[in-house]
């Protein structure tokens, strides 16, 4: 699942919102603006080293801006530095605390790209939670449903049911007898219900997380079972 990559400029009206309307505080937050846009420029040409440098000097005037804290985000993302990318998106959903249309876009685009991140740790109900709160900053976002859906279904791959399938093949087992043992996991495990809906309530996301967690312990419950079943028999004497 990919994560939303544009970062975020700020206009030079949003001067007078971040300095309180005062000509003269606004020196330093002008420089910041500058800053953060030459940081974007600078990632959008696929330089995260140098646009994280530009994004930090812009912090340095402008501590309170979002858009600032979630182009961090990005950046360390660019870098793969996933944990210091979610703390950003933490902070910058923090500032961005009012109902104005740019606080709500640095909140869904923080949200969003935290939810992929967790899904890519293969954490499903940490993204999935992260999602929902990504709808409900834009509920009618069709990338945000779509990926929660390849996330119910297992779309993001990499998890236990891949591995133990490639084990398996490494093992020199056919290819025929990997898929007839995909489709027997497939009839006995319960599988949560896809999202169809335009928006997910408070229910609903309690509703599949609980299926998500019931399908983990029917799993672990059976592995339990195959395990005692194949462990050799103790000796007697």
């Amino acid at each position: 699942m990919k994560h939303l990559a544009q970062t975020l400029s700020i206009g030079i009206a949003g001067c007078l919102i971040l300095c309180g309307f005062s000509e003269a505080a606004c020196a330093g937050e002008l420089r910041g603006i500058i800053k953060n846009n030459q940081g974007v420029s600078r990632y959008d040409k696929g330089k995260p080293l140098d646009s994280f440098d530009f994004f930090t000097d812009a912090l340095g005037e402008l501590p309170y801006a979002p858009e600032v804290q979630y182009n961090i985000g990005n950046a360390f993302l660019q870098m793969k530095e996933v944990d210091r990318a979610l703390k950003q998106y933490e902070t910058a959903t923090r500032l961005a605390k009012t109902n104005s249309k740019r606080d709500k876009e640095v909140r869904f685009r923080a949200f969003f790209n935290k939810g992929a991140v967790l899904a890519s740790q293969n954490k499903v109900e940490e993204a999935l939670t992260a999602y929902q709160l990504a709808l409900n900053e834009k509920p009618n976002s069709e990338e945000t449903k779509t990926n929660m859906e390849l996330l119910l279904n297992g779309g993001e791959g990499g998890g236990k049911g891949d591995k133990e399938d490639k084990e398996k093949k490494d093992d020199g087992q056919g290819e025929q007898q990997n898929q007839n043992q995909k489709f027997e996991n497939q009839q006995k495990k319960p599988q949560p219900q896809p999202y169809k809906g335009k928006d997910l309530s408070k229910q609903d996301v309690d509703r599949i997380l609980d299926e998500l967690k019931q399908q983990e312990e029917q799993i672990r419950a059976k592995q339990q079972r195959e395990g005692a079943k194949d462990a050799p028999p103790d000796k007697d004497w």
